[in-house]
């Protein structure tokens, strides 16, 4: 998983993130705020944001050219 990709989100993280937010869309589409309710850290929350953020951006980069 995508997750997996993310240093500081270990399995318990990852199954939490996955429960209560649905899916990697729902994680993909969650604020910081939401991803800082399951895993309670905030720079690790800013940390995942940003990652799909860049997945986002680099992938709207590629549609482009």
């Amino acid at each position: 998983s995508l997750l997996d990709s993310i240093s500081g989100i270990g399995d318990r993280r990852k199954e939490q993130l996955l429960k209560t937010l649905g899916s990697i869309e729902g994680v993909r589409n969650a604020t910081i705020e939401e991803i800082n309710a399951v895993v309670r850290n905030k720079a690790l929350s800013e940390r995942i944001h940003a990652f799909f953020r860049t997945q986002a951006e680099m992938a709207d980069e590629t549609a482009n050219e």
